[in-house]
């Protein structure tokens, strides 16, 4: 495969901040970022634990999308299944395991992230792998990178701001891969502050690719030398999305995808942005993934660029 996801795959029961809650959604990081690739390139796969009652949840999805099951590895009884509450109107939440009284998505250690479901899919012809929900990555993947010439981003989790030593994890993680990215809630708690100025310019030293996602703002892409502010993008001409669980993640693999593809940075982040537009149109991921919709995504991407200031397209890396 061209490309490979990982992280979670889980069922969401959401409780949003304006009290209405839905349940028995398909969720996860895993699940959002293949969603993301997968709605530019059927060339992808994710690889990740899931429980015996996988099927149950996602087996029709998967079915319609003709997606590939290779990368799932049946590791416990149940998937992971989860209560998310989100906790303000700029998305942040917590989310917490329905099958034990702890604090965490994990009701077994079984499903703690691990590139190893990964391992066995990397060759030759792998374009990119995206990591999810690592704090730092490993070393096995930083092998793989070196001999199979992939390009390799890694999304910071959620924690990356809240454990010990946490900048010098962050700095050798970013050492590792070609691309990354991170939220502003993340970012503030990483650089202790609360200014989106700030944690450009702090960013931008480290000279990698960066996607810095603004939530309903829409994005930063950073360079080394510059960054280009994309606004969000409502897709049918809506007022407002219908629900942003998950738009991270998917906004991360597109940025994978339009980077390994050859886009330049504005075009990077308008690819995130209408990804992201499109995964929150609906509750869960996006329903129905074919060549039509590819198109129609493409399209808006291409005539968003278009219209964009020409000196933002002049922008590299």
């Amino acid at each position: 495969m061209d490309y490979i996801i990982t992280g979670s795959v889980l069922v969401n029961n959401i409780l949003f901040f304006d009290g209405s809650k839905i349940e028995n959604i398909m969720g996860g990081g895993g699940i959002y970022s293949f969603s993301g690739i997968y709605l530019f390139t059927d060339k992808s796969i994710l690889a990740a634990p899931v429980g015996e009652d996988f099927e149950k949840f996602f087996g029709n999805w998967w079915d319609v999308n003709k997606m590939s099951r290779k990368g799932l590895s049946i590791v416990d009884k149940y998937t992971m299944n989860t209560v998310l509450t989100y906790l303000d109107s700029y998305g942040n939440y917590i989310d917490r395991s329905r099958y034990t009284e702890e604090a965490t998505v994990f009701h077994s250690e079984k499903y703690l992230p691990g590139y190893e479901f990964a391992i066995p899919l990397v060759n030759d012809n792998t374009k990119g792998v995206l990591v999810t929900g690592f704090e730092t990555l490993d070393d096995r993947l930083v092998e793989d990178k070196l001999k199979y010439n992939f390009k390799l981003m890694w999304e910071a989790p959620r924690a990356v701001g809240k454990t010990d030593k946490k900048l010098e994890k962050f700095e050798r993680s970013i050492k590792c891969c070609d691309i990354y990215s991170i939220n502003k809630s993340e970012s503030f708690d990483l650089f202790d502050t609360s200014s989106e100025e700030i944690v450009i310019e702090r960013l931008m030293k480290y000279g990698k690719p960066c996607l810095y996602r603004l939530g309903s703002k829409g994005s930063c892409i950073l360079t080394k030398d510059n960054y280009i502010h994309v606004p969000a993008v409502i897709i049918g001409g809506a007022d407002q999305s219908v629900d942003p669980t998950g738009c991270g993640n998917v906004s991360v693999s597109a940025a994978l995808w339009a980077y390994c593809e050859g886009f330049n940075p504005l075009k990077t982040a308008i690819t995130a942005n209408v990804a992201a537009g499109f995964n929150a149109s609906q509750y869960g991921p996006i329903a129905i993934i074919n060549d039509e919709l590819r198109a129609e995504v493409l399209s808006l991407i291409d005539n968003i660029y278009a219209n964009s200031d020409i000196s933002e397209k002049a922008v590299s890396y």
